[in-house]
């Protein structure tokens, strides 16, 4: 922050002088001063005093000499430059030493709130595990913390426009990007959703550029094997016959290796958008393509990127993991809607990337972890998959049942817990209508259908089921209580109250017939249900205290 502000935003950014900061940098390594002198301050220079008066009277010496001197000249300097146009004719503002303490007393205090419930992220460090410290520890964490200091810059700037060579991938910025050359535009508002010129000036841009690197042969239909093989082919085996593209590129593992991140990062973006299961961060609704056709855009553009990345650089741990992610979350969505022949083939392109990367690293445990991981969450689906087949198969058997035999009332009350379950809520309380009116319905079956229709809110629905119940066991003191706490939870007090004494009535033969039986007059004084009755004096006579 110290150059940026020296360089951007000079008029922000004071340097100790440098001449008598560097004795009293010595001096405190020679430990020369008193116990009390200030001798290092903020950013290693000493700036204080040391409390020696011979090292104090160099210090002054310099400071007036050559301290003063330096400074003047680089503001000469500074001022040649600006005028040339090296520094921006107009200051940017850049964020502060309070700015960036702030910025990273949030993250904590935000990771924390997210470690109490569960919520930290990949690659976050947990809280340690004896006095539950909350600490900053890795890469990761300190690249959170730049964005936040970055996100200051980009809002005291308004005015300014805004681009990024990522790193690591900073949150806030992912609304906000679209593709521009090799790098990203961080544009001022967020982008709803990405349009399809977005796509086009990418994908023209890095057809044509892909040309002076691996070769213009990349397109939409190119199968994750086609790469393989070109990967093997070419910079394993050095067959180069049919190589369209620089040679020299392929002698340059730092270009191959840079230029992979660039489109890795792009495609990353796009990735985002995706929305797909299980990716990280997740994409707000807000974000999201607005229509099927421009989905399949996105997802056909952010493939065609995986793809050139992985080209440029085969074993590049950073674009093998996200297109493997990439291709793991179409597989995913794919089981999810009925089609598994296409998962299949999308796992089968996943774990084929990761073993193409370890032809060239076959050492890698990262990368041999996640091939497994990939074999791991395809057995896992085809679990859940055989299990949703199963209960599949099972409902439509009941949903044939009901048509052929009405009269099996318990098959119709299972058959609308599994719609309820399955968030059907209008198909799961029609049924429940039938069961109710079947003659050979019983009190369990009433039970369960009142029980799942309080369950889904309708009280309408649920008070036909109790007086149902109240119908098939008239001596039961249960049926008339729970009637008479939904009728008080309604408002419906006299009815409430009537039935109420009914079921406190047939509680007390109960209880002289066997003393062990549950005492409803114990669950009326705490039940929360009837607070509605509790100011009327007949309850209070109904319902004494203790």
């Amino acid at each position: 922050m110290d150059y940026l502000r020296a360089q951007y935003n000079r008029s922000q950014q004071v340097d100790p002088p440098f001449f008598s900061g560097l004795v009293r940098y010595v001096a405190a390594l020679l430990h020369v001063g008193t116990p009390g002198g200030v001798i290092m301050e903020g950013h290693g220079m000493g700036t204080g005093n040391t409390g020696n008066a011979l090292v104090e009277g160099v210090c002054n010496l310099l400071n007036n000499t050559l301290d003063n001197w330096f400074t003047q000249w680089g503001a000469h300097v500074e001022k040649y430059r600006r005028a040339r146009g090296v520094y921006p004719a107009a200051e940017i503002c850049i964020a502060s030493e309070a700015d960036s303490q702030r910025c990273a007393q949030d993250y904590l205090q935000d990771k924390a709130h997210r470690a109490q419930i569960g919520q930290l992220r990949p690659g976050e460090s947990p809280p340690d595990p004896v006095s539950g410290r909350i600490s900053i520890g890795n890469q990761y964490e300190i690249m959170a913390i730049n964005g936040l200091v970055a996100k200051v810059i980009f809002d005291q700037n308004p005015t300014n426009s805004f681009y990024v060579e990522e790193s690591l991938a900073i949150d806030w910025m992912y609304p906000h990007e679209t593709p521009f050359g090799i790098i990203m535009k961080i544009n001022r508002n967020p982008q709803p959703e990405l349009s399809e010129d977005v796509f086009k000036l990418d994908h023209q841009f890095w057809t044509d550029y892909s040309q002076r690197l691996g070769g213009n042969w990349i397109t939409y239909n190119t199968t994750v094997k086609e790469i393989a093989d070109f990967a093997e082919r070419v910079y394993i085996q050095k067959d180069y016959r049919g190589y369209t593209g620089d040679r020299a590129f392929l002698r340059d593992e730092d270009a191959q290796k840079a230029f992979s991140k660039l489109r890795s990062s792009q495609a990353g973006m796009y990735y985002w958008r995706c929305a797909l299961p299980g990716s990280v961060p997740t994409c707000p609704p807000e974000y999201h393509q607005k229509t099927s056709a421009s989905q399949q855009a996105l997802i056909r553009e952010t493939d065609f990127a995986f793809k050139q990345s992985l080209a440029f650089c085969p074993y590049s741990s950073e674009a093998v993991s996200r297109y493997i992610f990439f291709l793991v979350g179409l597989a995913q969505n794919e089981e999810i809607n009925g089609h598994p022949d296409q998962a299949a083939g999308y796992f089968d392109s996943a774990i084929l990337v990761g073993e193409t990367c370890r032809k060239f690293d076959p050492h890698n445990d990262q990368i041999t972890g996640l091939i497994k991981n990939i074999q791991d969450i395809r057995s896992q689906i085809a679990q859940q998959t055989k299990g949703f087949q199963e209960a599949a198969n099972q409902i439509r058997a009941m949903e044939s049942m009901a048509q052929t035999n009405p009269a099996n009332v318990q098959n119709l009350v299972l058959l609308g817990s599994a719609y309820s379950q399955m968030q059907q809520s209008d198909r799961a309380l029609k049924l429940f209508d039938v069961a109710l009116a079947r003659p050979e319905v019983s009190v369990v079956e009433a039970q369960s259908i009142a029980q799942y229709c309080a369950q889904l809110g309708d009280l309408s629905r649920c008070q036909k089921a109790i007086e149902k119940l109240v119908a098939l066991a008239p001596n039961e003191p249960e049926p008339h209580y729970d009637l008479a706490a939904l009728d008080a939870v309604l408002g419906r007090s006299p009815a409430a109250m009537q039935e109420l004494k009914t079921a406190l009535d047939l509680n007390a033969r109960r209880l002289a017939a066997n003393a062990k039986s549950p005492d409803l007059l114990e669950t009326a004084r705490t039940d929360d249900r009837l607070n509605n009755l509790r100011s009327l004096p007949e309850f209070q006579k109904l319902v004494p205290p203790k």
